[in-house]
């Protein structure tokens, strides 16, 4: 759950979930919220027929293009 899958998982399902301070990650995040992060990571895997860790791989984008920004 780092600064990028973090903004990717707020920005797809609309709301804050996982607390960030700038581009950090804050302490702030509890185990309940990285469950339902988890949860949500499940879902966009589903969504798009791809294992779980290749739906974290996908938000995470290895390219700083348009995404990130």
């Amino acid at each position: 759950m780092d600064q990028w899958t973090s903004k990717s998982i707020n920005l797809m399902f609309d709301d804050q979930l996982v607390k960030l301070y700038g581009k950090l990650v804050i302490d702030k995040n509890t185990a309940a919220i990285y469950e339902v992060f988890c949860k949500r990571i499940e879902i966009l895997s589903e969504e798009l027929h791809i294992q779980p860790l290749e739906a974290e791989e996908r938000i995470f984008s290895s390219k700083a293009g348009t995404w990130r920004k």
